[in-house]
């Protein structure tokens, strides 16, 4: 399911633009994934996200043909160890809630079965986290360096 939503949303990406080109597709993918579908949909964020596209347009990456077709493979094969290891050190997850990329139930029941200790979840926030929201660093060093 995950990658036909995720299908999805490159075609309403493309219908928005016009296009089927990747170099212009993929800028207006780079919305939803933000601030999720909703938000992309109402136009909730569309100061935000025309903001955040200004100052990153040039650190976009549009995935060659070779890194599709490798994410496409492996997303439909991997499958988590039926022994549930579990992580060995205290380990932190810092997710946003609209992320269009994974289910938040498939996120967390991985999480779950791993080990993770800590999970911050943000909401109104995507799959490009670190971009949406710089507290995110600031939370990241606190859990791998708290204060003595």
């Amino acid at each position: 399911m995950t990658l036909v939503k995720g299908l999805l949303d490159i075609a309403v990406a493309a219908a928005a633009v016009r296009s089927v080109s990747l170099e212009v597709v993929w800028p207006e993918y780079w919305k939803i994934l933000l601030f999720g579908r909703r938000a992309y949909l109402s136009g909730a964020k569309r100061e935000e996200t025309a903001r955040l596209l200004e100052t990153e347009r040039a650190n976009i990456v549009h995935p060659s043909s070779h890194l599709r077709k490798a994410h496409v493979e492996s997303l439909g094969k991997w499958r988590m160890s039926s022994s549930g290891s579990k992580l060995k050190h205290e380990t932190a997850a810092f997710i946003g809630l609209v992320a269009p990329v994974f289910s938040l139930s498939l996120f967390m029941t991985l999480l779950q079965k791993a080990g993770v200790s800590k999970v911050r979840k943000y909401a109104g926030h995507g799959h490009l986290l670190f971009l949406s929201e710089q507290e995110v660093f600031s939370e990241i060093f606190d859990f791998c360096f708290p204060p003595l």
